[in-house]
């Protein structure tokens, strides 16, 4: 399973079932022992509640990168999209103001789900529907994979790791990053639709989570709002703006509230 890619909750799970059915084969005498036991498990890793990367911090990444990789993190960042569904998403799906989400990329096969396989749809905000037709024009692409690679082919799992490893992670780093993990992008997105006063359900509904599981995540998000609502747009069109200071400002690339 570790060749094959599968994660550590998967194997966990799959030893728990294996472990079962085998200690029931002994209490029957099929089998002498249980040799599920004698394998070391992976250790359940704590699960971690994701920080809001301001978008200033988010722009100032997007500056150091090229018209391709600023749009990856765009989508990111201001769409709360997965890696695989960002790698999975098509020209078609962007239009009217919204994102449909309705697939996956799985080391470079595409799958028609996502991964709660439920399709659901963004708001497509101001700023990065201006991001979409820049990169329209940049790519010479209006049909087909939004972000293929350069032969067309949709990215595998390598080509995302070598990007992540070569691209983004010291960028990130370099702009103060404390975590430069990109799914942790999402937590940006989160942020301007809950600041801008969107509620829990209505971010789990356009995030693809239950309300529980977004709440795991994201309640620091939440409960540490600004003082003010600021529409997400224009918490975005501010960030760009060099020298301003916006309420987003007042948390550090922790997620940390500022003393004032």
């Amino acid at each position: 399973m570790r060749v094959a890619g599968a994660g550590d909750p998967t194997i966990i799970k799959t030893l728990g079932v294996l472990q079962s059915v085998l200690a029931y084969a002994v209490v029957e005498g099929r089998v002498a022992e249980n040799p599920v036991r004698k394998v070391t498990k992976p250790r359940q890793a704590v699960e971690r509640r994701v920080a809001p990367v301001p978008p200033e911090l988010v722009e100032r990444l997007r500056a150091r990168l090229g018209a391709r990789d600023a749009m990856i993190v765009s989508v990111l960042a201001y769409a709360g999209l997965r890696p695989q569904e960002l790698l999975a998403l098509m020209w078609e799906d962007v239009d009217d103001g919204r994102i449909a989400v309705r697939r996956k990329n799985v080391d470079g096969r595409l799958y028609p789900y996502t991964k709660t396989r439920q399709d659901r749809t963004v708001d497509l905000l101001a700023p990065l529907a201006t991001g979409f037709a820049e990169w329209a024009l940049a790519s010479g692409r209006r049909s087909g994979l939004v972000m293929p690679r350069p032969d067309g082919e949709p990215w595998t799992r390598a080509d995302w790791g070598n990007w992540r490893r070569r691209v983004y992670q010291p960028n990130a780093k370099a702009v103060g990053l404390i975590s430069p993990v990109p799914y942790d992008l999402r937590g940006s997105w989160v942020s301007l639709l809950a600041w801008e006063g969107k509620t829990l359900l209505e971010v789990a509904r356009q995030a693809g989570h239950s309300v529980a599981v977004c709440d795991r995540h994201y309640a620091g998000i939440f409960e540490a709002g600004p003082p003010d609502r600021t529409s997400a747009a224009a918490a975005i069109r501010a960030a760009r703006e060099p020298g301003v200071r916006g309420v987003y400002a007042l948390f550090d690339s922790s997620g940390v509230r500022e003393s004032q």
